[in-house]
């Protein structure tokens, strides 16, 4: 039977959430950036007040700063930011992967984040598979603004990891996560990790 590895990413494998470094990254200039974040306020204030909900600011944020991109363009700007994931990584994580590495193990990642950030580091790294929340593109292959799959974290988790891996029995589910949204990830494994790595 095989082992399959999940291990969500920002906070688990990372120090820090990745959407701001990536929102820095892509924006270009701290004027930018900054700009972009002060017209963004009322949404944040909204969020931090309970009055929306994870998804709806994460899309308003995401739309704010990629919506008029072309797939070109953005995936240009997603390979160059693996060198800020690098800068950002947690290595007693990154000791815990190599070991699995070296067992032979799948390695996966299951992420709220959008998928475009996180594979191209993902790919340098060993991992074959990168699930998490992905964005919507206009028959032109521009940034829409809207995401195409609901945001990958809680029970979105688990029903992505169902969906990629099937049949249950055929494998060892092995699952590291450092949130109160990996739960139900780390329940659904045979072996779990919560802020143990």
């Amino acid at each position: 039977m095989k082992t399959v590895v999940a291990f969500d990413f920002d906070g688990t494998l990372t120090r820090r959430d990745t959407l701001f470094l990536f929102l820095r990254h892509v924006a270009g200039s701290s004027l930018r950036y900054y700009f972009k974040m002060f017209l963004a306020l009322p949404v944040m204030m909204a969020y931090a007040l309970r009055l929306l909900s994870n998804h709806e600011a994460k899309r308003h944020l995401i739309s704010r700063f990629l919506k008029g991109m072309h797939r070109s363009e953005l995936e240009k700007s997603c390979d160059a930011f693996a060198d800020v994931i690098d800068k950002n990584l947690r290595q007693e994580a990154m000791s815990v992967l190599n070991r699995h590495k070296e067992h032979g193990d799948e390695l996966i990642i299951v992420s709220a984040s959008l998928r475009c950030w996180i594979e191209p580091w993902a790919m340098r790294n060993g991992f074959t598979h990168v699930i998490a929340t992905e964005l919507k593109y206009s028959e032109q292959d521009v940034v829409a603004g809207e995401f195409s799959t609901p945001n990958c974290h809680g029970e979105e988790k688990v029903r992505r990891l169902r969906e990629y891996l099937t049949p249950r029995d055929q494998y060892r589910l092995i699952a590291y996560g450092d949130s109160r949204a990996d739960l139900p990830m780390l329940h659904f494994s045979d072996e779990s990790h919560y802020r143990d790595l």
